[in-house]
Order: structure tokens, then sequence, then C-alpha cells
């Protein structure tokens, strides 16, 4: 059994919580970590995370784009290198749910960890939802590591899911 876990990134304020979470299940379960960032270059390079990279910018920036995903993605990796046995990474380009499925296919992960920005429905409408492309294509467990901490806590004396906001 393949025992690696696949965690996409984006940079975003979630993103340090999915690097909490895959770590603590790879320890856990004797996994490798394989981190990956998909960068949108077509037909401009668009990434709302980035500090410095907030707006559309045309292909002629996707260069600087690339190499700062790639530091970044090289950072994120240096982070956790010490909790766990294994990380490698993958610096893909396109659109980012058909992207990480390709990489899981590559890979065959035994599970994939990803954030939810929560961002609601109508950035949904217009910009789709790459944590549900995942759900709905992937082949393995999936982990998903919600945006906002504290939104869904388990009682466990109650042994039931309570919601706080």
């Amino acid at each position: 059994m393949n025992r690696a876990i696949l965690v996409p990134i984006d940079y975003s304020d979630v993103t340090g919580a999915i690097l909490e979470e895959a770590t603590r299940l790879a320890r856990a379960l004797d996994a490798t970590l394989h981190l990956v960032h998909v960068a949108m270059t077509h037909p401009v390079v668009y990434s709302p995370y980035q500090a410095g990279m907030g707006t559309a910018c045309p292909r002629s920036g996707r260069d600087q784009i690339m190499k700062a995903s790639a530091d970044s993605l090289a950072e994120a990796a240096d982070a956790i290198r010490p909790d766990v046995r294994v990380v490698t990474t993958s610096l893909l380009e396109g659109h980012a749910g058909p992207a990480i499925m390709e990489e899981a296919s590559m890979i065959r992960p035994a599970m994939i960890v990803l954030g939810s920005h929560g961002h609601g429905a109508l950035h949904h409408l217009l910009a789709g939802s790459v944590c549900e492309y995942v759900m709905k294509h992937a082949v393995c467990p999936i982990v998903i590591v919600p945006s906002r901490a504290g939104v869904c806590d388990l009682d466990v004396e109650e042994g039931h899911a309570v919601t706080s906001r």
C-alpha cells in the first residue's frame, strides 16, 4: 500500500492548518507527504494569496510567478521536513482541480489533505470549488481542513458534532 499523502496548498490563510494536519497524519501513519501547488497560467497568471501576486498579470509575468511559487513550495516543504520522514513537491500549471487529480493519478496517494476556503455561494458559482472537484473525482479518502478554526467541534462525551461560530 502506498503511504503517501497528497497535500495541495495555495499559500492562503488555511495553508498552515493544512500542513499541520497533514504532518500529524503522516507521523501517525508513517506516511510520506507530497506537497503540490498549482499555478494558474491560462490565459493570465492570477494568485490572490501570494504577496504581490493579487492581481491578474500578463503572461510575460509567468516566470516570476512560477519562481515565487517554487520558492514558497520549497519553504513549506523545508518547514515540515524535520517532522516527516519524506517530503516531496510538485509545482504544476493549469486549473487546480484537474491538475491535482492528474497528480493523484500518478502518485496514487493513500489520502488527500486539502483546505476549504468557505468563500460562499457566489464565489462558488463564479469560480467553482477545487475542494468539490477533488471530492467528486478522488478514489481515495479525503481530509478537508476548514478555513475557520472551531467551525465544527466534536463533543466526545455527548457523541455528537456541535457547530460553533
